[in-house]
């Protein structure tokens, strides 16, 4: 276990959360690197964070969101899965690239934020693999990822469409997109 602080970057690695009653609430600058983050209410919360890194992270079994994003955020080769919302974004700007989101909720549910996603695998999860609720903002970039079909299906109706584009923002770009390795119809 390694946890190490300087007066503006907290890094946390290589340590094993289990069962906690809260989440990882962070301030500052943030590295969260090579941890198993289960069984929380919310793994990881980023809301007081100026610039959060969170990479090579198994974060699953929390019973709402993996990761709550609403400062700006890099997200890297995480696996992802099992929570209520896999990755919640409320705000800011989101750098979301090489994960493995699935059988969760919802892969990603984004309500705000000025949002990249690429290279991501995100499939398998309930209602939507990713959830689109901006009411005003500029195009979400999820190009090059892996989902349940090689074309993303987009619907509303909760049974495990790819996509539901429920916001009046500037839309959602998925070209490039294919089909996951491990798919759900």
């Amino acid at each position: 276990n390694d946890v190490s602080i300087a007066p503006s970057l907290l890094v946390i690695e290589l340590l094993l959360i289990i069962t906690l009653p809260d989440s990882i609430l962070m301030a500052g600058n943030v590295m969260i690197n090579n941890n198993s983050i289960t069984n929380n209410e919310v793994a990881i919360d980023t809301s007081f964070a100026a610039n959060t890194t969170i990479s090579g992270n198994l974060v699953t079994n929390n019973v709402c969101d993996g990761i709550a994003l609403s400062g700006p955020a890099t997200i890297s080769n995480n696996t992802i899965n099992n929570n209520g919302d896999g990755i919640q974004i409320n705000a800011g700007t989101q750098v979301i690239t090489s994960n493995t989101i699935r059988d969760n909720n919802i892969g990603v549910s984004i309500s705000f934020g000025d949002i990249t996603m690429n290279n991501n695998t995100l499939s398998c999860n309930i209602f939507n693999d990713l959830l689109n609720w901006m009411t005003a903002g500029p195009l979400i970039n999820a190009q090059s990822n892996m989902w349940d079909h090689s074309t993303p299906t987009q619907g509303c109706t909760n049974s495990g469409e790819d996509i539901c584009d429920q916001g009046a923002g500037g839309g959602i770009s998925y070209t490039g997109s294919s089909r996951a390795s491990i798919y759900c119809p």
